[in-house]
């Protein structure tokens, strides 16, 4: 759902959530808010009820995000949380401001949590986030700047935790002032309230224009997937331009004989390509699993489709069109190095194959998928953490079943006709020979 400018990244957008539930869950947020003022809640109460419709579209937001962009993801999700405080910090100084100073009616939003234990943990949690970002992204200046100033506000909150805890008399006798408060260890001209303000303020700043910078470079993982050997920038350009489509089971995706106009990647789910006859029987060519592209033959070809895909269950998939997709084969060696390799190694197989198992390989292995062959035997694919480059993407990693056997091995052969371990990216089916698995 593009509701930002197009020269705003897409991630930036609502992509997983869809407008109409967005407009209901807003006008449900906003009667919430009106109804707690009428009943008398104080201030805490009308922004809590306004909050409460929001946090499941958030979050549905952002597990979809962070399965397309990894850990970037997780920063948005810090980026949120970190807003929200710094307005609560806010909304302390205005009401200060307002009260001429007046400390005991300055108490922010929710002022039931403006105890010591709250500030700590709160402000720990900032730090730990603060520095596993910078884990992620060592190559993001802002984010050592944001670490430093956490680091900072860290020791201040540890101090004040400390001799809350353990001297509750120094605390009362003026070590609420803290470390740099005036009237602290060190003291400034400030009080607390505005030392702290001003530590959030350079913490939230520093990270806003870390994220910004890191939203720049980011990129859909399903896209790097299916065509590994682009650069990042070629990625990053691409997935500005990649559309989100859902489809139910039994859906057409695209039917054979229709012009092409799209190139596919599977992001979810699992999809069939079947080879329609005159006959009007029908062959079953391949089933595809998420992180594999079709329709990439119709498109090089400059023709139309060569064969139908449907969906077997809820599918999402992203897509290019037309005229991006050729820009992209074109002006990217490593895009056209990725799908003319892709396709050359499908018809390969396909050729060798003794005409009685249909593959649909592909040299690289999927985000998630489930292999099987022919004694039912499997294989699975999953993510590992570890980063892959400095952006915080994920590498992509295997792990076999133990009850792998030799039988496993034989079901695929590369394009070579050598025997090899099951390609975490091919699914095996008895079918008549067919060279059209791309669709």
């Amino acid at each position: 759902m593009q509701i930002l400018h197009p020269s705003i990244p897409r991630m930036l957008n609502l992509q997983r959530v869809p407008l109409k539930v967005t407009l209901i869950t807003l006008f449900s947020s906003l009667a919430l808010s009106y109804g707690a003022h009428v009943e008398g809640f104080p201030l805490y109460g009308i922004v809590f009820f306004g909050l409460l419709p929001l946090i499941p579209l958030i979050a549905f937001e952002e597990v979809w995000k962070y399965k397309h962009y990894g850990f970037w993801a997780i920063f948005s999700t810090i980026m949120i949380l970190q807003l929200g405080h710094l307005g609560e910090h806010s909304a302390q100084v205005l009401q200060l401001l307002i009260h001429r100073g007046d400390a005991s009616k300055a108490h922010g939003v929710f002022g039931q949590l403006d105890a010591e234990h709250v500030h700590f943990f709160w402000d720990s949690g900032v730090w730990i986030g603060a520095l596993f970002l910078l884990y992620r992204f060592p190559k993001n200046v802002w984010l050592w700047v944001a670490v430093a100033f956490s680091s900072l506000h860290q020791v201040e909150h540890t101090y004040l935790e400390t001799i809350y805890v353990f001297h509750k008399a120094a605390y009362l006798h003026g070590g609420q002032a803290g470390v740099l408060g005036k009237g602290g260890i060190f003291g400034s001209p400030l009080n607390r309230p505005y030392i702290h303000y001003v530590y959030n303020y350079f913490v939230v700043s520093a990270m806003v224009i870390g994220f910004w910078d890191q939203t720049r470079v980011a990129f859909d993982e399903y896209l790097r997937e299916a065509l590994p050997d682009m650069t990042n920038q070629e990625l990053v350009t691409a997935t500005q331009q990649l559309h989100r489509h859902v489809f139910d089971p039994g859906d057409v995706i695209i039917r054979q004989g229709e012009e092409a106009d799209r190139f596919y990647i599977l992001a979810h789910g699992k999809v069939e390509v079947v080879e329609e006859h005159p006959d009007g029987s029908s062959s079953l060519v391949a089933i595809l699993l998420p992180g594999q592209f079709f329709g990439e033959m119709g498109l090089l070809n400059g023709g139309r489709r060569t064969a139908t895909v449907k969906a077997l269950d809820h599918c999402e998939v992203l897509s290019l069109e037309r005229d991006r997709f050729n820009s992209l084969v074109e002006g990217s060696t490593g895009g056209k190095g990725d799908v003319d390799v892709e396709v050359a190694h499908r018809m390969a197989e396909l050729e060798r194959i003794n005409g009685e198992v249909v593959v649909a390989p592909a040299r690289r292995r999927p985000l998630h998928a489930t292999v099987e062959a022919r004694n039912g035997q499997q294989h699975h694919v999953t993510r590992n953490g570890g980063p892959a480059n400095g952006n915080g993407h994920r590498k992509i990693g295997t792990t076999p079943s133990s009850g792998a056997t030799n039988g496993a091995k034989r079901a695929v052969v590369k394009a070579n006709g050598s025997a090899s371990a099951p390609s975490a990216r091919a699914q095996v089916t008895r079918r008549p020979r067919s060279p059209k698995a791309g669709a």
